[in-house]
């Protein structure tokens, strides 16, 4: 859920925002105490700006009181309108070899980066096309035999339909319908290439993966040795699958009803009203005093979704625990709990590395996320399961023996829309009906033999969070490289043992963006990250895959 705003309001806010920063116009550093000084003074301003757009969101969500969110966004997005500040910073980032003084030198680089996704955050196109896209596709509404069906809904739909014929007729209409945005989105494409471009870079997608610090060839080769190592396994499921399901191929319209029969363990296993008790407990006995630490936790209606929101980094961390019954609401409430905790035990002085989230630039979506997701996926340990669950043992077997074809199919799923999306952005004027097709049929498998033409159509992953499909790949590896750690070091006590807490904070918490993301990947684990712990956790062939050390 994306909080709207006019673009109105927000040309108003960001003009103020400017005017309050007329003085600091003028101001010119000439030596590196003064660059101290100035940039203690930005981080200040930056810090306490971000906060409120934290709060804002916080009080979106809990529904704990209201708050200004245009004027708190604004404010923010006035920082990056000060010209003279991104000339200071850029001159002083250019010297910064000779300044002998590391981590001076990272905050020069880390606010590089967010002036250059603060540009994208404070442009009123771009805003304003998101803004429209937004409210046309929520507003999409299609009906089929008689009965109303939105985007939202679609997708439940499919899964509970057992009629194929009714499954394809849905897809179909709703595949027509959401194409009706597709040239409000390529137009929303264009504008984030177009800045791009102005920032000396040849698309978004690219930009978008510098102010992640991701190489873009790491990450291509990444995603495609992915493909590679999973092809023999998913082949092997898909044809068991046509067989079980008596299905002469494998179509778009099958696949959430093929991902509704795969395994999973009963939610009559995890009760709604236990979900925070045993949370707290876990964390607790991984060594996490939770009782001392500065995090609020609020149960809420959210759907299957976690959150956390960092009003003020380590001092203020506020949780949203999903309300619901099923594994999945455990998983999404310790990933939320998991953020708050890596936020709670950063140890930096210096607002710009503490890894507020609300600018592109000044931290990586994915690390952050595998790093909390590393706590949601205990939800998926045999031994987490036994302690704190009562799952009977014939449950936990029969889990364990199918749950691997759930996540290969959703895993292929995510490589076919990091791909698709990527080639968008590399260009936005091909036939995108064509490379939707293609792009399935490779990664999907998908080989409807009624030849259906493929309709293009943009899902709101694509609208909300722009060039954000690698991300859920990435987290997911890192996730699986941080357990296959903790279970060498820790073995079965990894559930346990309070030492845990102590590698989780010295190795991925304390340093914030201090350092990158990838050395704190290579100082918890021994290596930089690879696929080959998480296509060992598909339990796929040839998983003695290893990558060489590179540098990401």
């Amino acid at each position: 859920m994306t909080l709207k705003i006019s673009p109105a309001f927000f040309v108003v806010a960001l003009l103020l925002a400017f005017t309050s920063c007329k003085k600091e116009l003028k101001q010119r550093v000439a030596s590196k105490d003064e660059l101290y000084a100035y940039l203690d003074s930005l981080e200040k301003r930056y810090e306490t700006a971000c906060s409120q757009v934290q709060i804002s969101d916080w009080s979106l969500y809990s529904k704990d009181s209201s708050s200004d969110a245009v004027a708190a966004r604004g404010r923010l997005a006035g920082i990056f309108l000060d010209t003279t500040a991104f000339n200071i910073i850029e001159e002083w980032r250019s010297r910064s070899a000779s300044l002998a003084d590391k981590m001076l030198a990272r905050r020069l680089e880390l606010w590089h980066r967010c002036f250059l996704g603060g540009a994208i955050y404070a442009d009123q196109e771009i805003e304003s096309l998101k803004n429209s896209l937004e409210q046309k596709y929520f507003n999409l509404k299609f009906t089929i035999d008689g009965k109303q069906y939105t985007p939202q809904t679609l997708i439940p739909a499919l899964r509970e339909e057992k009629k194929r014929t009714r499954r394809r007729k849905l897809w179909i209409t709703a595949s027509q319908f959401t194409a009706s945005v597709t040239t409000d989105y390529l137009n929303l494409v264009k504008a984030y290439n177009t800045k791009a471009q102005t920032l000396g870079f040849p698309n978004y997608y690219s930009l978008q993966l510098y102010l992640e610090a991701i190489d873009e060839m790491w990450l291509y080769k990444t995603m495609t040795s992915l493909e590679t190592f999973t092809r023999p396994d998913y082949e092997k499921l898909t044809a068991s699958t046509r067989k079980k399901l008596r299905l002469k191929d494998f179509s778009p319209w099958d696949l959430d009803f093929v991902l509704r029969n795969t395994a999973s363990l009963p939610d009559k296993y995890f009760p709604a009203d236990s979900t925070s008790t045993i949370i707290q407990r876990f964390e607790k006995g991984i060594g996490f005093n939770i009782d001392s630490l500065p995090i609020a936790a609020t149960s809420v209606n959210s759907g299957q979704k976690g959150m956390c929101f960092s009003v003020n980094i380590p001092k203020d961390l506020r949780v949203i625990i999903p309300q619901g019954k099923g594994v999945g609401f455990y998983r999404a409430g310790l990933y939320g709990y998991g953020y708050a905790l890596m936020a709670a035990h950063t140890k930096v002085d210096f607002p710009i590395l503490k890894g507020y989230t609300t600018i592109p630039g000044t931290s990586t979506t994915a690390y952050d996320n595998g790093v909390a997701q590393m706590h949601g996926d205990y939800t998926g340990d045999s031994l987490w399961i036994s302690r704190f669950t009562k799952v009977k043992e014939k449950d936990l077997r029969q889990y364990f023996l199918k749950r691997n074809n759930t996540t290969l199919f959703r895993m292929r799923s995510m490589l076919a829309d990091y791909f698709t999306e990527y080639e968008i952005y590399k260009n936005p004027n091909r036939n995108l009906d064509s490379l939707a097709q293609s792009v399935s049929n490779k990664y999907i498998f998908f080989n409807d033999t009624q030849k259906t033409t493929f309709i293009f159509s943009p899902s709101i992953q694509n609208i909300e969070n722009a060039c954000g499909n690698h991300s859920a790949l990435v987290r997911e590896m890192i996730s699986a490289q941080l357990h296959e750690a903790l279970a060498s070091k820790f073995g079965n006590e990894k559930i346990s043992n309070p030492a845990v807490s102590k590698w989780m904070i010295e190795y991925l918490y304390m340093p914030g963006e201090s350092i990158e993301w990838y050395e704190r990947i290579r100082n918890a684990t021994g290596k930089y990250l690879e696929p080959g712990a998480y296509l060992r956790k598909l339990n796929v062939e040839q998983t003695t895959f290893i990558t060489k050390e590179a540098k990401q």
